[in-house]
């Protein structure tokens, strides 16, 4: 995610890092790509690479020795570890610690200021297809229902859903219809059991105020969501445009068009990305103050397992963007 002229800004590279921290990175929207080992073992750097950033876990030998390698070329590396538990580990400390906050929002927070530190900017696929800015789906046809669960790579994403609590929910909780705006203001997806339009419009969402609201089925949101983590991207700065080479599934399931997030502070642009050269120079790039919606999209709040059973999911306090 370098930001100089003529380096590759995306995909991020990486090395050994944890499946789990991958598929956060994946579940952002952020491109990967595995640092090629072999060639910076041999002391090669591949053309407009050398000032690509490798993301890499320090607590595995083999990727602190080839990290090394990396920087020695001119890559910019950023250790996983740090951004995991805090410090850098120690031989002969036990590598499974588990911070006390929640590893998934403890490691993003941590990730976008060390990226714009080594001279990069936070660039993601946004969560919804272009140019939807929240959801709300329905459980109706749901595959949960039938024989075939949802793809597992689907199942974290659902976990950061919201699901619509009742009219006269709890005492404390916001009506139904703020609520719903509150999650629309961030981003959150919303989960319902019924007819998504149909309750949209009962709680005042007509189209006219909600232009920007998908309305789907959880199985289609599946469908996208598989599509989603199949897109290739290789964004390559120069000076004051940046070209985005974007390849997508040969065989498409959907018709949905991706959009590219681009973070600059609190500023947020999104733009839609077709297959192919997509050429965005910079005074055309439609930037917007943004203080709702977290850089590393919805699912930075799903819970990982253990902390699963306390997390309240039926409550939501909008993040600021940072």
């Amino acid at each position: 995610m370098s930001n100089d002229s003529g380096t590759i800004t995306l995909p991020l590279l990486t090395l050994g890092l944890p499946g789990n921290v991958a598929g956060w990175l994946l579940d952002a929207g952020v491109p990967l790509a595995p640092l090629d080992t072999a060639a910076v073992r041999r002391g090669i750097a591949p053309a407009e690479s050398s000032r690509s950033i490798v993301l890499f876990d320090s607590r595995s030998a083999s990727a602190r020795t080839d990290a090394e390698a990396a920087e020695a070329l001119g890559y910019e590396t950023i250790d996983a570890a740090r951004l995991l538990t805090g410090r850098l580990p120690q031989e002969g400390l036990d590598q499974t610690v588990i911070p006390s906050t929640d590893p998934r929002r403890r490691f993003f927070e941590g990730l976008r200021p060390a990226i714009e530190s080594a001279g990069g900017l936070w660039i993601r696929i946004g969560d919804f297809p272009h140019p939807y800015r929240w959801a709300v789906c329905s459980d109706e046809g749901s595959v949960e229902a039938s024989d075939s669960p949802f793809d597992p790579v689907f199942v974290p994403a659902v976990a950061a859903f919201a699901e619509l609590p009742a009219a006269t929910g709890p005492s404390g909780r916001l009506p139904a219809a703020d609520w719903l705006r509150t999650c629309a203001s961030v981003g959150r997806p919303v989960r319902t059991a019924g007819d998504a339009a149909a309750l949209l419009a009962k709680l005042g969402f007509g189209p006219g105020r909600a232009p920007l609201t998908w309305t789907c089925s959880l199985a289609r949101f599946d469908e996208w969501w598989r599509f989603r983590r199949q897109i290739a991207i290789r964004a390559v700065r120069h000076s004051r445009a940046c070209e985005i080479h974007v390849t997508m599934p040969a065989h498409r399931t959907t018709s949905a068009m991706p959009s590219l997030e681009i973070w600059r502070g609190r500023h947020l642009a999104v733009v839609p990305l077709k297959p192919g050269l997509n050429l965005l120079e910079d005074e055309a790039v439609p930037f917007q103050l943004c203080v709702s919606r977290h850089f590393a999209g919805f699912t930075a709040d799903a819970p990982e397992p253990e902390f699963a059973e306390s997390a309240d999911r039926s409550a939501f306090v909008a993040p600021a963007c940072k």
